[in-house]
């Protein structure tokens, strides 16, 4: 089994509550932030999609899994200073985990190809995974070429810990959506200068990821798929991609800053206010589930969850029933209002935006109490103002 991997993933959000914000304590730039890779991990686990997934312990020789280490940590050293990052194996007090499994990866659904993943960024507080049986059926991955596609293929998947977005650029770059076997093989491609500075504004957190909560309160997101390419399943041209991606748009005061509250409770950065007018640029999700979105003004945080925001869902998905294509969020902050609008940015994505649904104990609850208290208590709950989401 991973012994302390089902630990990380309990971190609860923490944080001061004044009136309805969490107000932020400045967080020093960490000496050092440790990732662990795991070889001889055996054991089951959940991967950024919500689907359980079986790792198996590695054969590979401690010289063979120096050599991995090495060049994952080659990456970071260029991304973002030596030392900055340290890749060790098997730390179970590392910030973030790595797994790479002796099996295959789970068959992708709708096939593609390749028909089995060979990495996942894993679920939130959870370890990223790299498949390495995959490379043992695929031509010409031997010796240093087999060592090299472990590598990129766990450095890309720790570059979405740490806030990495896929990338459609051509030379492929590390985070790059499609890489060729001899990039793989080769493992001289490199994090492109916006990843580095992602990577480097996020490295001052304890944790870049987001806290999965189930309240309805948050923005609810279901990745899906989509298609870009040949619709040929069997055509390596053709590409599935299993993120949603959305353009997101944001007004809100001069200075204000979006993002969303971390595994260890701290405000994350996506985007800011840095002039007059309005915030527009593209993100993406990488797992279905709630995230509790924040808007941050000076040194104080606005979220969901806290009571400042309310989450409106609009444009249904003509591919998905229940899905919408437009999220909404208006936070309301010290300094005035704010909105967010997140929209699917791909026409043949099945993934978007969902509302929240209470589990059966909690509405068993939740209607026994207000048989109990009777209509007078039901109009006061109206006025909390914390974000019931809403369907338009």
């Amino acid at each position: 089994m991973c012994p302390g991997v089902l630990d990380r993933a309990r971190h609860a959000v923490r944080g001061l509550a004044v009136a309805g914000a969490i107000a932020l304590v400045g967080a020093p730039l960490p000496a050092q932030i440790v990732v662990s890779v795991c070889f001889d991990c055996d054991g089951d686990l959940t991967d950024s999609y919500g689907r359980p997934v079986h790792v198996t312990a590695t054969t590979l020789s401690a010289t063979r899994r120096a050599y991995i280490i090495e060049h994952i940590q080659a990456n970071y050293d260029d991304a973002v200073g030596a030392g900055v990052v340290k890749i060790v194996e098997a730390d179970l007090s590392a910030s973030y985990e790595i797994i790479v499994s002796g099996g295959v990866g789970p068959p992708a659904t709708p096939p593609r190809f390749p028909k089995t993943e060979i990495g996942n960024a894993g679920a939130p507080g959870l370890p990223a995974l790299v498949y390495s049986g995959q490379f043992s059926f695929w031509a010409n991955f031997f010796g240093d070429k087999f060592l090299n596609a472990i590598a990129i293929t766990a450095a890309h998947e720790l570059g979405h810990k740490l806030g990495g977005e896929h990338n459609t650029n051509s030379p492929h770059d590390k985070m790059s959506e499609t890489i060729t076997n001899d990039e793989l093989q080769s493992g001289t491609i490199r994090f492109n200068e916006d990843d580095k500075l992602t990577f480097t504004d996020l490295l001052t957190l304890s944790s870049a990821e987001p806290q999965p909560v189930d309240d309805p309160g948050s923005l609810q997101v279901r990745v899906g798929s989509s298609e870009t390419g040949s619709s040929d399943p069997t055509d390596p041209i053709r590409v599935v991609d299993y993120t949603l991606d959305v353009t997101a748009s944001f007004i809100g005061p001069l200075g204000a800053a979006f993002g969303f509250l971390t595994t260890s409770g701290e405000f994350a950065p996506l985007g800011s206010i840095s002039q007059v007018g309005t915030f527009v640029d593209a993100m993406s999700f990488y797992f279905d589930g709630g995230i509790d979105m924040a808007v941050r003004v000076g040194g104080t945080v606005f979220d969901l969850l806290g009571g400042s925001g309310t989450v409106a869902l609009s444009d249904p998905s003509p591919l998905t029933p229940g899905v919408f294509r437009t999220a909404t969020l208006s936070f309301a902050t010290t300094a005035g209002p704010s909105e967010l609008t997140l929209r699917v940015s791909d026409a043949t994505d099945t993934g978007g935006f969902v509302a929240a649904v209470p589990e059966p104990a909690t509405v068993a609850l939740v209607l026994g109490g207000l048989l109990l208290l009777g209509p007078a208590r039901v109009r006061r709950a109206r006025r909390r103002g914390v974000a019931a989401t809403t369907v338009a």
